[in-house]
């Protein structure tokens, strides 16, 4: 009966160990997961590049230079003000990297999973290339794809109103494309 009680109170005492150690290391690395995505996050804000000047710009700039010249504006800082706040707007809608707990979670967003192949070709389930990859899911999400261990990242693109699921795929797409036409 001594053996009996000093086998239960071991084994609650090793239950009891095993379910504190499991709660702590998961809040451990809990944090140290939302650590590295806030850092990648940053990373990726940080190394957005400038875009060029486009057709607005030019625009804007043309029209502004014919307005204070007519003098139908007292400064030319009016005008580009205008400028500034296109700017504004085009930032809000770049691409972004997001976590997978926010993939989907937004209804007005529809979710498409797309393949990265190891000869750097995006492509859709139906094996449709994506031509405008800087539009849709951002160069330096591919390149971080590339850099990292995973083998899928995910990305919100407000402007298209959508989120991609994007898996890196080992194969090449030269060579999933001959195999499809010899099927």
């Amino acid at each position: 009966m001594k053996n009996l009680s000093k086998l239960i109170i071991f084994a609650v005492g090793v239950a009891v160990g095993a379910t504190s150690a499991w709660y702590f290391a998961k809040r451990k690395y809990e944090a140290i997961t939302q650590e590295e995505i806030d850092s990648v996050k940053e990373v990726f804000q940080r190394n957005r590049k400038n875009p060029k000047e486009n057709e607005f710009d030019k625009l804007v700039k043309s029209y502004g230079d014919i307005l204070t010249t007519c003098n139908y504006v007292s400064k030319k800082s009016d005008i580009f003000s205008v400028k500034d706040e296109h700017k504004k707007i085009e930032e809000l809608l770049l691409p972004e990297m997001i976590s997978d707990d926010v993939f989907g979670d937004n209804d007005d967003f529809e979710t498409m999973t797309l393949f990265w192949y190891a000869d750097k070709i995006l492509a859709d389930y139906d094996n449709e290339v994506i031509d405008n990859i800087d539009d849709v899911v951002g160069k330096e999400t591919l390149k971080y794809l590339d850099a990292c261990r995973g083998d899928v990242i995910y990305v919100r693109n407000p402007k298209l109103k959508c989120d991609y699921e994007i898996c890196k795929d080992k194969r090449k797409f030269s060579n999933l494309i001959k195999e499809d036409i010899y099927e």
